[in-house]
């Protein structure tokens, strides 16, 4: 297994591709979609004491933070509000994020792959995927 602390840091995304169909195959309205697809995010990993991570996603309109430990479920709100049984596991440079939606939310998947100071973000739901580039800053 690769180090996770490849992915403490802070990553730009500098581009984004087919993120309005991933958005509208997760049922998420009109508005918060116009907002988030102006949005350039900023995403930062840091890790606690305990082996608890912090992923803190700061965009214009909002920032949202989750508190994570490897291999262990729990219930996330996302950005767009969908509750969702949540799992992290990561190995050699990839971080995958497991969403597991409830009360009739969808499910997805979010793999994060970490090289050097790029990262590339795979997000799928049903057949949708979208891609979306980080550089480290």
């Amino acid at each position: 297994m690769a180090d996770m602390d490849c992915i403490i840091g802070k990553w730009k995304m500098v581009s984004s591709e087919n993120f309005d169909d991933y958005m509208k195959a997760l049922g998420v309205g009109i508005v918060l979609r116009n907002l988030a697809n102006v949005a350039t995010p900023t995403i930062e990993f840091s890790k606690g004491d305990d082996d608890t991570w912090t992923m803190t996603t700061s965009a214009t309109f909002r920032t949202v933070e989750i508190k994570f430990k490897l291999n262990e479920e729990f219930e996330e709100v996302t950005g767009d509000g969908r509750k969702c049984a949540t799992t992290f596991s990561f190995e050699n440079g990839v971080l995958t994020q497991k969403q597991v939606g409830k009360d009739g939310s969808k499910n997805s998947e979010l793999i994060r792959t970490f090289k050097g100071d790029d990262l590339t973000t795979v997000l799928k739901v049903d057949d949708v995927v979208c891609t979306r580039v980080y550089k480290k800053v």
